[in-house]
């Protein structure tokens, strides 16, 4: 126990630590969920000089579950977000319906934009057509009212298969597999100049063994893990107001994942602290460490988008087993006991696997 508190303790103690464990994550998955929020809000800027052509647009619009904002507004240039632009009055209309001058701008911000822009093009044909079939000004504004007053002959309701938060939940939970990960390999240096200067010898002097040495540094770094998992979901429970949407059980396997995904981590820091002791040395491997676990194992990008052979190759890596664990269980979808638990157990082996190789480590070189 007493290694355990001695090397808590000098990790925590560092201020970089501290920033890089806690701070960061929330700095990540806050800049993930502005992301979101972004990519999923739209606004409509309606600018309609004719007070009977924008009545009817903005009548229409209001309710309409793409947009998030309707503006009227009389000046494109300060506008935001896509943009109904009516030049031509009701008179005008009235007079040639084929050549009304209306434009839809803005409508490449992403699906729900191109979205919106359908249903604006779609109010400025039905525009043309009432004109084309009134022969006065005031039958033509009578059309447009006994429209606005109509129902809609299809009632669509547009509704979300599985989690509604789920691009946001995986994202987020996926860069703390790279925060954690980048944490724990770094600390690997601290524990290479303990070598260096013969502090480790030192301590392990302290210690019944070195087994009794290695378990308590990985639980040092499993309880630290688990601390950051903690604040990752109370940030976004109660700073971004994303709902988790896991049962306690769930929870509970996604603490162990992300527990023993650190222990792997330090395991396999530890045995690149047996093969040497140069700093420099230590900084490059944890750089070709990191970056493929986390590249090929979707942390830094959805593994979607990686070509066939290297999403084949993802699947021996500990961290695609916890990217894939947060697929399933952020879907919303019903997921078997074996797709939750496969995860784990995999890295359970992992974990075993590593710390048998531990052991084999002469204490001269740990």
């Amino acid at each position: 126990m007493a290694v355990f508190l001695f090397y808590a303790y000098r990790v925590l103690k560092r201020p970089m630590t501290l920033i890089i464990s806690l701070l960061l994550p929330v700095a990540l998955a806050g800049g993930v969920f502005a992301q979101y929020q972004a990519a999923t809000s739209v606004s409509v800027t309606v600018a309609v000089p004719d007070t009977t052509l924008r009545a009817f647009v903005l009548d229409r619009l209001h309710g309409e579950d793409v947009a998030t904002d309707v503006v009227s507004s009389d000046k494109v240039g300060s506008a935001t977000g896509v943009v109904l632009e009516i030049k031509s009055s009701a008179e005008e209309v009235l007079d040639d319906p084929d050549g009304v001058d209306a434009t839809v701008s803005g409508a490449s911000t992403g699906a729900a934009a191109a979205l919106l822009a359908v249903r604006l093009n779609a109010l400025v044909s039905t525009i043309q057509y009432s004109a084309g079939q009134s022969t006065s000004l005031s039958e033509f504004k009578s059309t447009l009212r006994s429209v606005e007053e109509a129902k809609d002959p299809v009632t669509v309701t547009r509704t979300v298969i599985g989690n509604e938060d789920s691009t946001i939940l995986v994202s987020t939970f996926n860069m703390i597999v790279f925060v954690m990960l980048l944490l724990t390999m770094t600390n690997i240096l601290m524990f290479m100049r303990d070598k260096a200067n013969s502090t480790t010898q030192r301590i392990l002097v302290s210690a019944r063994s070195t087994l009794s040495y290695h378990v308590q540094i990985v639980g040092v770094y499993a309880a630290i893990g688990a601390a950051q998992l903690a604040v990752m979901v109370l940030a976004m429970q109660y700073l971004f107001r994303v709902d988790i949407g896991l049962q306690p059980a769930r929870l509970v396997v996604l603490f162990v994942a992300y527990a023993l995904l650190n222990v792997f981590g330090i395991c396999l820091g530890m045995l690149i602290v047996s093969a040497t002791t140069k700093v420099s040395v230590g900084r490059i491997a944890v750089t070709a460490i990191v970056l493929p676990l986390c590249m090929l194992g979707g942390a830094l990008w959805p593994s979607s988008i990686m070509p066939e052979w290297m999403r084949t190759i993802a699947w021996v890596l500990p961290t695609r087993w916890v990217t894939a664990l947060n697929e399933h269980l952020f879907s919303g979808f019903a997921v078997t006991q074996w797709d939750v638990w496969r995860p784990v157990l995999l890295l359970v082996a992992a974990c075993a696997l590593l710390f048998a190789l531990l052991r084999r480590v002469p204490a001269d070189r740990v």
